[in-house]
């Protein structure tokens, strides 16, 4: 009936789903003040600063090397 009235809920609305399942498995798994946040299960979309390319060039050479991302 939501979805026929307003439209599709949209991948928004899954990430919150699935973080809500995610945090109700973990912390069912923990207890007291080591139970997790529910915003540490939910994705962050905010944009990101585009690399330059000597950035991805070093970052390149770090993995072919076996070192990791530096």
């Amino acid at each position: 009936m939501f979805e026929r009235e307003f439209g599709p809920l949209g991948q928004v609305r899954g990430d919150w789903q699935a973080a809500l399942v995610a945090h109700t498995v973990a912390s069912t798994m923990s207890s007291g003040k080591d139970r997790p946040k529910f915003m540490d299960f939910l994705l962050s979309w905010a944009p990101r600063r585009r690399q330059t390319g000597e950035e991805q060039l070093q970052i390149f050479k770090a993995l072919a090397s076996g070192g990791g991302e530096s």
